[in-house]
């Protein structure tokens, strides 16, 4: 989602702690847009919004500790991300010169959901009636129900495959995970033959709208090991809040499926039977060395002589496995030096990396968090405090013995 530069509104605003600008995403805004104009707090949303459709920032900006808003497959529920969370992500990548990355991350990252009443009454204490709220929850209720028929799934194989992947067969309204993905155009559709001639092996789950196109799609292996169970891939959708759709389809039919929807094998854990843990997933195709090969998300390292297809990382240092990770229809072949291992189990141009001491693991230039003190890069999977503008691990902090926090002594200059 394309939003304005960070840099520009911090200096309109008195930053507030960790409080940041609050953004609305484009499929809240058109369920807001489906109720009554003269609603208080859809007037009271929009004005101190500073995203699209507003063509420039309030006058004064309001800082908040919820933001990125954006509906769930629920009626009555929204999704959110809290600023503590967003502005070191926001920070770092304005600092960086890559605000449109720290934005994407917001909109898919670290999200919580909480009933529509809770939101409102947090975000505007005491500033709305009781009556008021229940009317604006109905009304949106009301306004919701007009995307059920974006729950018609189908499972799809074969040629089907290959027509979905085609952009030309997705929903336009936006320009989502599903409309900007790299197997989307036509001289990507010779590319799917092992897809395509392995029917027993791997289906196509589509999320399809009014019109017979497709608001998403993720790819289903039927797995040989571990044995029978399948495994729901990467999800692309048109709007982010359809990926819990497809999850919630998941978690029904006993799928198990990918825990971040980012590319990358083996290391990324997967959600099985609700549980979060690191699983090496494998399926036998029919052995083939094709002209061409697609970009995978996760079960990208193949073995033509024996049609192993597998998500273990491991096998990027095989000769027998070929790589599938570009979007040329040609496969790569590790040569020990230009590409790396993230701390997310991906194959990423050692260009966009940061080693981490701390770690012990390379960290994409697009998550990894300056320690400055540290003099040192770490992942985000650590929780953090921010003093004077600078991010430090909440775990190298102490109290100071008035309330508040200061850094360790074996870490002062």
């Amino acid at each position: 989602m394309i939003l304005y530069d960070y840099k520009s509104f911090l200096n309109e605003a008195k930053n507030k702690d960790n409080d940041i600008p609050l953004y609305l995403s484009e499929r809240f805004y058109q369920t807001l847009y489906r109720i009554k104009d003269d609603d208080k707090i859809i007037m009271k949303l929009i004005s101190v919004a500073v995203n699209p459709p507003r063509m420039k920032f309030p006058k004064k900006v309001m800082l908040f500790d919820v933001s990125f808003i954006d509906i769930t497959d629920k009626d009555d529920t929204i999704s959110y991300i809290t600023s503590t969370k967003a502005k070191p992500v926001l920070d770092k990548e304005s600092l960086l010169g890559h605000p449109q990355d720290g934005f994407n991350f917001c909109w898919v990252n670290n999200r919580q959901d909480q009933k529509l009443t809770r939101f409102i009454n947090r975000i505007f204490p005491n500033e709305f009636t009781q009556k008021e709220v229940t009317d604006f929850v109905d009304h949106y209720k009301a306004a919701f129900k007009g995307d059920d028929h974006l729950k018609d799934f189908e499972v799809v194989k074969g040629l089907d495959i290959k027509k979905y992947y085609y952009v030309e067969n997705s929903n336009q309204e936006a320009a989502g995970q599903l409309q900007r993905s790299c197997m989307r155009a036509r001289d990507r559709q010779k590319f799917f033959g092992i897809l395509i001639e392995n029917p027993d092996k791997v289906n196509m789950l589509i999320l399809k709208d009014s019109e017979g196109n497709i608001y998403g799609r993720a790819n289903l292996w039927y797995l040989d090991d571990p044995s029978g169970r399948v495994y729901m891939d990467r999800i692309y959708t048109t709007y982010d809040w359809q990926i819990k759709l497809f999850i919630d389809y998941a978690i029904k039919n006993n799928f198990i499926y990918k825990s971040k929807q980012i590319y990358g094998g083996s290391v990324i854990p997967v959600i099985d039977g609700g549980r979060k843990h690191k699983l090496t997933m494998t399926v036998n195709l029919k052995p083939k060395d094709y002209d061409y090969y697609p970009y995978l998300d996760t079960l990208q390292f193949y073995n033509p002589k024996t049609g192993v297809l597998t998500s273990d990382v491991k096998k990027f240092r095989d000769k027998s496995f070929v790589t599938l990770v570009t979007a040329t229809g040609q496969y790569y072949v590790d040569d020990g030096d230009t590409f790396r291992i993230d701390h997310l189990g991906r194959i990423v141009h050692e260009g966009n990396l940061r080693w981490s001491e701390l770690d012990q693991v390379y960290v994409h230039r697009q998550y990894a968090i300056q320690l400055r003190y540290r003099n040192d890069f770490v992942s985000p999977d650590h929780d953090f405090v921010e003093i004077g503008g600078d991010i430090y691990l909440k775990d190298d902090m102490e109290t100071d013995g008035h309330g508040g926090l200061k850094l360790k002594k074996e870490f002062l200059n």
